[in-house]
């Protein structure tokens, strides 16, 4: 708005853009932990979340773009977050034979694992189970069967 004689010399400043940054290596991280660290260095993020029977819930799965890549400040960050294991509904076989709870355990999704309680007297029972029966459970996790 400021007005010159015609032929004064006016300077112009360009911007080059966003300033680059690089993407953190977050792999691994809590999702706590990497939104910090991402907007640390002015980048964006966008989460997706994926079943991973391995991986903790709210660890870092991938990232996109890649770490270490160079990017414009300001950009988005895609990641993919652990939901952690599903869950399953732990069977109630306390009181049966150890050869049908075993096999309903396993028919679940559960790994068992047996100890005698009693090793004087063998009735070959479950008598107790480390996770109740109508609980939820990761699947894949072992139940402990209490022997009598």
């Amino acid at each position: 708005g400021q007005k010159l004689k015609r032929g004064t010399e006016v300077t112009l400043v360009v911007s080059k853009g966003p300033a680059p940054v690089d993407v953190p290596g977050i792999l691994g991280m809590s999702l706590k932990d990497a939104t910090a660290a991402l907007a640390k260095v002015g980048l964006v993020i966008d989460v997706t979340k994926q079943i991973n029977d391995s991986t903790p819930e709210g660890t870092i799965l991938a990232v996109k773009p890649l770490p270490g890549s160079t990017v414009d400040r300001g950009s988005t960050v895609t990641v993919t977050v652990s939901k952690g294991p599903v869950l399953v509904m732990v069977p109630d076989v306390v009181g049966q034979g150890v050869k049908a709870a075993t096999a309903k355990l396993e028919a679940a999704g559960f790994k068992v694992k047996t100890e005698d309680v009693l090793p004087v007297v063998n009735l070959n029972k479950v008598y107790s189970q480390s996770i109740a029966g109508g609980q939820m459970a990761p699947k894949g996790s072992t139940i402990v069967l209490k022997i009598v």
